[in-house]
């Protein structure tokens, strides 16, 4: 077999399994139950800083240290799921975090609210808001399945392109 050719037959692969692997990679570890997340703001707690219907970008990896307690617009904006909401998924601003007992609580209070809420154990929070209007409503709006299947199709044709451009390179090399 030619050199050239055993070298297609070799490069081509390690290519393609590292660009689909890389991708693949990417996405498992940043968007799909990874370190971060997106949900769509469902109340009117926080207006005007988030508009019900908005997208926020959540950093689900962070340190509880790290969390800044202040009034508005200071403090940092927290996703969490309260024992005290019956469930639901809440975006309120961190305005005083205390220590009692080696557990770290936070206060909370929506910006729209008059009323701050009951402490929250650190434990009850997913993350810290990133992006309060994130721009992603067109990928948001298809299914998590079609997602995925998108994710797969850009890493194959990536792939191809790459599998591609070895083989043009190869072909030039051969004429010189």
């Amino acid at each position: 077999m030619d050199k050239r050719k055993l070298a297609l037959f070799i490069l081509l692969p390690i290519c393609v399994g590292s660009v689909i692997g890389s991708a693949v990679f990417y996405y498992l570890a940043y968007f799909h139950e990874g370190r971060y997340r997106v949900y769509k703001m469902s109340s009117k707690d926080m207006e005007p800083t988030i508009i019900m219907g908005n997208y926020v970008l959540v950093d689900t990896v962070f340190s509880p240290d790290k969390i800044v307690a202040a009034p508005s617009p200071i403090g940092d904006i927290i996703a969490f799921n309260p024992s005290w909401a019956n469930g639901e998924l809440l975006f309120h601003r961190v305005i005083e975090k205390t220590t009692i007992n080696n557990q770290i609580l936070l206060t909370t209070k929506g910006d729209a609210n008059l009323n701050q809420d009951p402490q929250t154990p650190i434990s009850q929070v997913i993350g810290i808001a990133m992006d309060t209007n994130f721009q992603m409503t067109n990928l948001l709006s298809v299914s998590e399945k079609a997602r995925s299947f998108l994710a797969l199709v850009f890493c194959i044709a990536i792939a191809l392109v790459s599998g591609i451009a070895s083989f043009v390179l190869l072909l030039l090399g051969k004429k010189t």
